[in-house]
């Protein structure tokens, strides 16, 4: 379990966020500008917060008050942004096992071969990103994240790039994976029907605050 006690002042307002995240889908939804993406930059430790405390199974990664920080690397957390963040002169095999400590590792390359065959891209390992469509980028972007075991994975509107019928269908898939890798996701958008189609708990964000929490039937 993620426990989260998050304050960090912003220009116009500040980030006042407590919240848990168990083996589920959890999503933050509200319009951009409300603090959304700067919280999951501050869970993979790529922002600092000015107080709180961020704990993973009751390790201690940032704490203001026992001046504990850990770094990205050492909290195994996989943050996927918007653009995806592939390198483009990379085949997407190399793309996936980018990162890996042993790249050229006989385990290492099994289990890439793996990913690509539960993500039905086995067959673009030697394509680049720019010549695939971007459901297929989106595949790639999440093999890659679980290349390296991560402990929670970050999804920054992951589908707001995609047309209506391709958002549908991944966000389907990333609901199966979800449950197939028994990873918790955080999972941000300003879609209303996207949080409800995949999410199994919906936080409400307003100007870095909780307004309202929901838990979705599917």
């Amino acid at each position: 379990m993620l426990s989260c006690n998050i304050f960090k002042k912003l220009c116009n307002f500040d980030i006042n966020l407590r919240f848990d995240v168990f083996n589920e889908i959890l999503v933050f939804f509200g319009p951009s500008g409300c603090g959304k993406t700067t919280t999951l930059k501050i869970i993979a430790g790529l922002k600092r917060m000015d107080k709180g405390y961020i704990y993973f199974k009751d390790k201690v990664f940032d704490d203001t008050n026992k001046k504990v920080f850990i770094g990205p690397q050492e909290r195994k957390f996989s943050m996927m942004f918007q653009d995806y963040a592939l390198f483009p002169h990379m085949s997407v095999f190399s793309n996936i096992i980018y990162g890996a400590k042993k790249p050229k590792d006989r385990e290492i390359i099994k289990q890439a071969e793996e990913l690509m065959e539960k993500f039905k891209i086995k067959h673009l390992k030697n394509s680049f990103p720019l010549k695939i469509s971007g459901g297929e980028r989106q595949r790639v972007a999440l093999a890659r994240a679980l290349m390296t075991e991560p402990n929670l994975i970050l999804l920054d509107e992951p589908l707001s790039a995609l047309d209506y019928e391709t958002r549908v269908k991944l966000g389907n898939e990333l609901r199966s994976f979800q449950k197939d890798f028994k990873i918790p996701f955080l999972l941000v958008t300003h879609d209303h029907e996207e949080a409800e189609r995949i999410g199994d708990r919906i936080l409400y964000i307003s100007s870095g605050k909780i307004i309202k929490e929901a838990s979705v039937e599917h």
